[in-house]
C-alpha cells in the first residue's frame, strides 16, 4: 500500500524553528513532544557521559534533528511516498498529514453550502482533510468505523468517490493513497499478518505530527 504525506514536522503554520533546541540537557526549547529522546539528540546524554572517551565528548548520539529543528521544522510542499502494510486512518496524528489528491476531489464547501475559491479553504497554505471540515457533505463517519470518532481522509475517501479516473492516472478515486493488495482506493491495513501494524510505526517515526505533547 502507499500513501502519501506531506513532509510538514508541525501541525501549526507558518512553521516555527527552534534556534535554542539541543543545548546540553536542555529540551524545553525543543518541540513538546520530543522528551528525552536521545536517540534523535546531536549529544551524549548526561547519563552516558562517564562510558566514552574524553574525545567524544562533542560527538553526535543519535540523528541531530535538534540541529536541524534550529533551522527548519520541515517543508510541506515536499511529498513523501511510504509503500508499507497499510495505515490506520484512526491515529489522530497522522490524519492532518496525508495528502490530499486534490484532482481526484470537487471543492470544498464553507459549513453554509458555499463552495470555497480553491482547496486550501482555511487558508493555511497546506491542502488536507482539514479543508473539508465544514464541508456539509461530509460526516465522520462516512469512512472506517474505527476512526468515526475524527474527521479522517477515509471519510472523503468514502464521501466523495465516484468510480471515475479523474485525474487519469489509472488509479481510479486514488484521494487519499493507494492499496496494491487489494488493488483499491483504500489504503487502510486491512491485511495485517505477520507485518501488524509495521505502517502505522513507519509513518509515526517520518511524519507524524510533531509539537503535540
Amino acid at each position: 500500500m502507499i500513501l502519501l504525506f506531506p513532509a510538514l514536522a508541525l501541525a501549526e503554520l507558518p512553521l516555527p524553528t527552534y534556534p535554542e533546541c539541543g543545548d546540553i540537557d536542555d529540551v524545553e526549547d525543543c518541540p513538546s513532544d520530543l522528551g528525552k529522546d536521545w536517540h534523535l539528540i546531536s549529544y551524549i546524554p548526561e547519563g552516558s557521559r562517564d562510558t566514552i572517551r574524553a574525545a567524544e565528548a562533542g560527538m553526535a548520539s543519535g540523528a541531530s534533528a535538534d540541529v536541524a529543528w534550529r533551522h527548519t521544522t520541515g517543508r510541506f510542499d515536499v511529498v513523501l511516498g511510504v509503500c508499507d502494510s497499510g495505515f490506520d486512518w484512526s491515529k489522530n496524528d497522522f490524519v492532518n498529514k496525508v495528502a490530499i489528491n486534490t484532482a481526484e476531489l470537487p471543492l470544498p464547501r464553507h459549513a453554509d453550502g458555499t463552495e470555497a475559491e480553491d482547496y486550501d479553504l482555511d487558508g493555511n497554505g497546506l491542502v488536507n482533510v482539514q479543508d473539508y471540515a465544514e464541508d456539509p457533505r461530509v460526516d465522520i463517519t462516512s469512512g472506517r468505523d474505527n476512526a468515526d470518532y475524527l474527521l479522517d481522509p477515509s471519510d472523503l475517501i468514502y464521501t466523495f468517490m465516484d468510480g471515475v479516473d479523474d485525474d487519469g492516472n489509472a488509479f481510479i478515486d486514488d484521494i487519499a493513497g493507494w492499496d496494491f493488495f487489494a488493488d483499491d482506493n483504500d489504503p487502510y491495513h486491512e491485511f495485517l499478518g505477520s507485518y501488524g501494524d509495521h505502517g502505522d510505526g513507519v509513518v509515526e517515526e517520518m511524519a507524524a505530527e510533531g509539537g503535540d505533547g
